[in-house]
């Protein structure tokens, strides 16, 4: 059903990734997002003075004229990304920096692989920032004497086809993250994830990457970077990923103190609880609990316990009649059975008082 209204359907689960309103209106993604790339133009141009690129921009600058550029969703319909690196290199002083996001083939690779038909058409048709691997924009940059000095995978938390694949209700997720421009602790919670997990694993972890390119020849260097990224993704295939700890640089329980000064309510421990399920669907292997605080280890511990009983409930809700209820197809009883899924949760599972508000 098409839908006609403004409203954001929350229940529809034919999400558009990778671009369009439905990630970029939401206010909530705007501020994280800004909060990452601001962050990451920062540490890459040591908070100096930079160039912001737009279409306006390019025509006018000199070659040799810049320190140091950021060029965030700056590509345009005359200009893809070999056109954007040629002016950048160009105007950039020897030394001088470049930032720019980029969205992950690989990404999308592992998400849809074994399905290639399920790939949204825009994931690969966004207008303003390049679908690159990491192997051809060396390749880039080498050509036009630029060196690669960071790369950090972002947007996990709204642009990641493998989490919103394991999400029941993708636009409940979304409504959840339209809290980050008003919930401080939440959207602390969700920078410590982007900056101190995210940014440190390979970009098969999410739809989106951040580079910073230095105005400085050295294939050499660009070449040592295929290496890296390649004992970043042997961590991420492993089923319990193994060495996890050394490519965050923290312990499990210094994660857990950073975390825990802002997993301190319900919604906060909620975005854990959604995306430790989505992890779990990936790499069971995989044990969180030491990286949680206490507090909310139990908390999750028991919404997966509640979850877990409603899933046997309801097993037995949907099972009990088979199809002998089924007529043409129709369930002639449906909604029937709210009291048997009641009795069973009062009288078998002893969740349920009897008493109902």
């Amino acid at each position: 059903m098409t839908q006609t209204s403004n409203t954001p359907d929350w229940v529809n689960t034919q999400l558009q990734l990778s671009s369009g309103p439905q990630l970029f209106a939401n206010a909530g993604i705007s501020r994280l997002r800004q909060s990452v790339e601001q962050s990451f133009a920062q540490r890459q141009l040591s908070g100096g003075a930079a160039l912001t690129l737009n279409g306006a921009d390019a025509a006018a600058l000199q070659p040799g004229s810049q320190e140091a550029i950021v060029a965030f969703a700056a590509l345009a319909a005359n200009r893809q990304l070999p056109q954007l690196l040629d002016t950048c290199a160009e105007a950039l002083r020897p030394g001088g920096r470049l930032v720019l996001d980029l969205r992950s083939p690989a990404h999308w690779q592992a998400a849809f692989a074994g399905d290639m038909e399920q790939w949204p058409e825009n994931a690969r048709e966004d207008q303003a920032t390049a679908f690159c691997a990491p192997s051809d924009l060396l390749a880039l940059a080498s050509a036009r004497g630029l060196s690669l000095v960071a790369l950090e995978p972002y947007a996990g938390l709204w642009d990641n086809a493998l989490l919103y694949r394991a999400l029941p209700h993708r636009f409940k997720w979304l409504r959840l993250l339209s809290w980050l421009e008003s919930d401080e602790h939440l959207h602390a919670l969700a920078l410590l994830l982007e900056q101190q997990v995210l940014a440190k694993l390979s970009p098969v972890a999410s739809g989106r990457y951040l580079v910073s390119l230095e105005k400085r020849p050295d294939p050499a260097v660009n070449v040592q970077w295929l290496t890296r990224l390649a004992a970043l993704e042997a961590v991420v295939d492993s089923p319990t990923l193994a060495g996890i700890e050394t490519l965050l640089g923290l312990t499990a329980a210094q994660f857990a103190e950073q975390g825990a000064a802002h997993a301190i309510s319900l919604r906060t421990r909620h975005v854990l609880y959604l995306l430790l399920r989505a992890l779990a669907a990936y790499r069971p292997g995989f044990e969180p609990q030491a990286y949680l605080d206490q507090q909310t280890q139990q908390q999750l511990q028991h919404w997966l316990g509640a979850d877990a009983i409603d899933q046997r409930n309801m097993a037995i809700v949907h099972d009990w009649a088979g199809d002998q209820l089924l007529r043409q197809q129709v369930n002639l009883a449906a909604g029937l059975d709210y009291q048997l899924a009641t009795s069973l949760l009062r009288e078998y599972f002893k969740t349920h008082s009897g008493v109902s508000s």
